[in-house]
């Protein structure tokens, strides 16, 4: 009971957190129950000929596109893909950054002195610029390319904070302390380093999940993402760039999603910043 109470304070004392935090379970949930809420098939054409474009009724809620796919059913879908190459794009950003910032600072030295040049190289480079011109050589690409193409582009910054926050712990008691009692390295890095760089990690992740889903769509909407048929909010807006005035519900129910899930992922990042913030000063 306890525990129970001490939750529902840390809740009520945020609320911005518990509505962002609420928001987002609520897309997430959504994605995942895609295929039973969808009322129709997101690929299908059923006026491929005519190509009959229809404003938000009854039978379609939010209309038809120009290839008279449900704008719903595609929604609901394109929702599961930005999320998925957003969640797993940030998983490998997050598992290389760590792993990178992690050996850098614990080793030190020269070692540490070269991985941190790299980092340096790679920062000097504009995140979508680095992307454009990978994607520029790689061509299209699958959705699991799509992923470790954004995973494996964003993780320069954490390492360095990261690493950081390593140099920081390598001088603390308890590390003095495994050492002295023989414990190896790497579970002195693991064991009792990293558990302690974790408040800065998980705020990192959560903000790049918004900055990753941002990317994507940017890349589906320039015809590098996601190809059609298959439905993402980035290549559904781009399907009605050219419709804006005659059919404006075709991009604009997709920019409505990225708009809110982005803003409810920062909101949640820096509310989690300012939290973890409070709780290490109180420390």
């Amino acid at each position: 009971m306890r525990n129970r109470a001490t939750v529902a304070t840390f809740f009520r004392s945020r609320p911005g957190m518990t509505l962002a935090a609420a928001s987002l379970v609520v897309i997430i949930a959504t994605a995942i129950a895609a295929p039973l809420l969808a009322p129709y098939d997101p690929v299908a054409q059923p006026d491929i000929v005519g190509g009959n474009i229809t404003a938000p009724s009854a039978a379609h809620p939010l209309g038809t596109d120009q290839f008279s796919r449900d704008v719903l059913s595609r929604l609901l879908f394109g929702a599961r893909v930005s999320l998925l190459v957003g969640i797993f794009a940030t998983v490998v950003t997050v598992t290389v950054g760590t792993a990178y910032g992690l050996a850098a600072g614990y080793s030190g030295g020269i070692v540490d002195e070269v991985m941190m040049r790299l980092v340096d190289a790679f920062m000097s480079i504009p995140r979508v610029l680095l992307v454009l011109a990978l994607v520029a050589l790689w061509g299209q690409m699958s959705t699991t390319g799509l992923i470790l193409l954004l995973g494996l582009t964003g993780w320069f910054q954490l390492s360095r904070l990261v690493r950081a926050e390593v140099l920081g712990a390598r001088q603390t008691d308890y590390v003095a302390s495994a050492r002295a009692l023989g414990a190896h390295d790497f579970r002195i890095a693991f064991r009792h380093v990293l558990p302690n760089v974790l408040p800065p990690i998980i705020v990192f992740a959560t903000i790049g999940l918004g900055n990753v889903i941002v990317l994507e769509a940017g890349l589906s909407y320039l015809g590098f993402g996601i190809q059609p048929p298959a439905p993402s909010w980035g290549n559904m807006i781009r399907d009605g760039s050219e419709l804006m005035t005659a059919a404006w519900w075709v991009s604009l129910f997709p920019g409505l999603a990225i708009v809110t899930t982005v803003m409810a992922v920062n909101a949640l990042g820096e509310s989690l910043r300012r939290s973890l913030g409070r709780s290490e000063s109180r420390a």
